[in-house]
């Protein structure tokens, strides 16, 4: 019997095309490696041994280095590096010398409010915004006591977008976008005191549900 060669050829192509469509999508859905999440060398809002309000800013690079995290630039007030690959952070310097907060930019991570509960509690407050240039809500979380604020992305009621304020659903698997570590001493920290975080609309904590 004669085979039609021009069939086996796209027969085997579209075999080996599916099955790397198959990799592509199984990586995609790979879970995002937390560990480094447990394995946090001091409690926020410590980080990698630098706490804000209490290190000094000059010794920042070489703690960082010792840690083997990249530095990205160094600048008089500021000083950006990697961490993991995909945790781009800074460094922020206060006027007297020390560090005066730390930002994580942890878009790229799918942590959850569960997550960092795991790690620092629940928070004391929360706030809603309505993102710039979109009709977006956003919370931020406020942790007194441990001296950080978590910037969430949430789901909104359709309804809410044409309501001059937000009404969101908070779960424990809202994603964490940011992470922000200033000292417990919040009115000691010139990064709160000039931020629109201090003069945000705070409502108590009431657990997970629906806001306002």
């Amino acid at each position: 019997m004669k085979t039609n060669k021009p069939l086996v050829v796209i027969s085997i192509l579209f075999v080996l095309l599916n099955s790397c469509v198959k990799a592509v999508d199984n990586s995609e859905t790979q879970p995002v490696n937390k560990q480094w999440l447990q394995n946090l060398v001091c409690t926020f809002p410590c980080w990698q041994h630098i706490t804000p309000q209490e290190t000094n800013f000059e010794d920042v690079v070489p703690i960082l280095q010792d840690a083997k995290i990249t530095v990205h630039s160094i600048t008089e007030d500021e000083i950006s590096f990697v961490f993991e690959e995909t945790i781009y952070g800074s460094v922020h310097k206060a006027s007297d010398g020390t560090v005066d907060h730390i930002i994580l930019d942890v878009h790229d991570e799918k942590l959850s409010v569960g997550d960092l509960a795991e790690v620092i509690g629940t928070p004391e407050r929360i706030s809603l915004v309505r993102a710039p240039y979109t009709s977006d809500c956003e919370a931020s979380l406020l942790y007194p006591d441990q001296g950080t604020i978590l910037d969430v992305y949430l789901e909104n009621d359709s309804k809410s977008k044409t309501k001059l304020n937000c009404q969101v659903d908070i779960t424990s698997d809202s994603e964490v976008f940011r992470i922000i570590l200033i000292s417990s001493k919040l009115d000691n920290s010139e990064f709160w005191n000039r931020s629109s975080y201090s003069s945000l609309d705070y409502m108590e904590w009431k657990g997970y549900g629906t806001y306002p």
